[in-house]
């Protein structure tokens, strides 16, 4: 029996399962907490593998994704759809229309939209709006409301943001007027929000730093319990023929050849699965040069990959938010490189995570034009392999501090009622939030506040 109160989770997930893999952190633990869980969104893959069995779930009318300025969708397979016929203002409809029945009939103590008012306009403003209006006339109070983001919140380099615009204006004018805190999921020892954030100076409502989410983040095996594993892992797959080949065709050079490799390929490979040479390969008698024993396999996705990482002798991966947080905190020796994108380009905001993380001495990292030639790719997997796991001292407990900053928030927002929030945006998770509460909003200044 849960007591503690209801919580409403809402993310999307664009073409990585980073913002699943996160959510289902957080809310997982939230459950183990004490807290009942609902979580909604349009676009869940394989949820029964990443939410616990008690959490409740809500489908949203499909995410869209927008592609060349057209609009397309996942179907049931995670192939990607165009959806000619797409109408965005018919489809904000329906999902307002989707959560109403929740929103009416069940208090919602704490609504968590991730990455909302930075992203996420379109898919969570009118379903914010709806659940808040929703619960002021059932039950006469609105929920608090926690902005939940990762680390680096915009894809640019982090010696240059450059994101003082009307957007993020328009998120900070939320943020102060309707939002009760900022989770950072990160660790500002080695990125500080301030960084990817212009406008940091201008939030009012107190920030906290959660630490990095990371599922099952337990202790990682160690040099004794690892088996000759190799994991090759792309994330959602998107596009990931780019590091499965690049760690096939390197190889033969290595020092772990004749190791059992595992080429991970991700439930949304999609068309790069024809691309796929070591598909192909494992499953056939090897060309010259090409090592193979029987272990070696391809598999479409686990849900258990961190616990993977923790067995495994070395790790090849791109460098999602999750992935390297499940590398680096499982132990394994490891090379990181930046997603190759459909135009050639890389993700930047995965590369200047992991400049960073370099420059600290946490990670081996191959840029993405490295990894294309076998030699040199080769010559980064032998060193990353010959030193080992690196001494990794970043914070991954963030799901158990979100949990807790929720929990106090609102056993605080029982006791004194509905409050207003002093400047914090640079609190760190061990600050109490009471720390931040200075008197009660009046009735007038809150219909205020919700009208923005």
């Amino acid at each position: 029996m849960n007591h503690k109160g209801h919580i409403l989770y809402l993310y999307e997930t664009a073409t990585g399962l980073g913002h699943q893999r996160r959510a289902s952190g957080i809310v997982n633990q939230l459950f183990e907490d004490g807290f009942e869980v609902t979580v909604a969104s349009g676009s869940f893959v394989k949820p029964e593998e990443y939410f616990h069995s008690g959490i409740n779930l809500i489908r949203l009318p499909t995410n869209r994704k927008n592609v060349g300025g057209k609009f397309h969708y996942y179907d049931e397979h995670n192939n990607l759809v165009l959806d000619e016929k797409f109408d965005l203002n018919s489809w904000k409809a329906q999902r307002k229309k989707a959560i109403e029945d929740i929103a009416s009939h069940k208090k919602i103590d704490a609504l968590i939209p991730e990455w909302w008012p930075f992203k996420r306009i379109n898919e969570f403003s009118g379903v914010v709006q709806q659940i808040e209006e929703s619960q002021e006339r059932h039950f006469g109070q609105k929920p608090l409301i926690f902005s939940s983001i990762r680390d680096v919140l915009s894809r640019i380099d982090l010696d240059e943001p450059d994101n003082d615009n009307a957007q993020a204006r328009r998120a900070v004018e939320i943020l102060n007027n309707r939002v009760t805190a900022v989770l950072v999921h990160g660790d500002p020892h080695l990125v500080t929000f301030p960084e990817t954030f212009a406008l940091a100076d201008d939030i009012k409502i107190p920030l906290f730093y959660t630490g990095y989410v990371v599922r099952d983040a337990d202790q990682p095996a160690g040099s004794d319990g690892r088996s000759k594993k190799v994991i090759i892992s792309s994330g959602s797959g998107d596009l990931g023929h780019h590091v499965l080949n690049a760690a096939h065709s390197a190889r033969g050079r290595t020092d772990i050849a004749l190791h059992n490799w595992t080429y991970v390929l991700g439930p949304r490979i999609g068309e790069s699965r024809d691309k796929l040479h070591c598909l192909k390969e494992v499953f056939t008698p090897p060309a010259n040069g090409i090592y193979q024993v029987p272990q070696d396999e391809c598999i479409e996705d686990t849900s258990d990959l961190p616990q993977w990482f923790r067995h495994a002798a070395f790790s090849i991966s791109n460098a999602g938010y999750n992935t390297t947080m499940e590398v680096l905190s499982s132990g394994v020796p490891a090379v990181l490189t930046a997603k190759t994108k459909r135009d050639g380009d890389f993700d930047k905001e995965q590369w200047s995570r992991l400049l960073r993380l370099q420059s600290r001495g946490m990670a081996t990292i191959a840029h993405p034009d490295e990894t294309r030639n076998p030699k040199v790719f080769a010559q980064i997997i032998n060193r990353a392999f010959q030193a080992g796991s690196p001494a990794v001292t970043l914070d991954f407990g963030g799901a158990r501090e979100a949990s807790r900053i929720i929990d106090e928030f609102l056993r605080t927002h029982r006791r004194a009622g509905s409050v207003i929030w002093m400047p914090a945006h640079t609190a760190h998770g061990d600050a109490s939030v009471t720390d931040h509460m200075v008197a009660a909003i009046p009735a007038a200044e809150q219909e205020q506040r919700l009208a923005l």
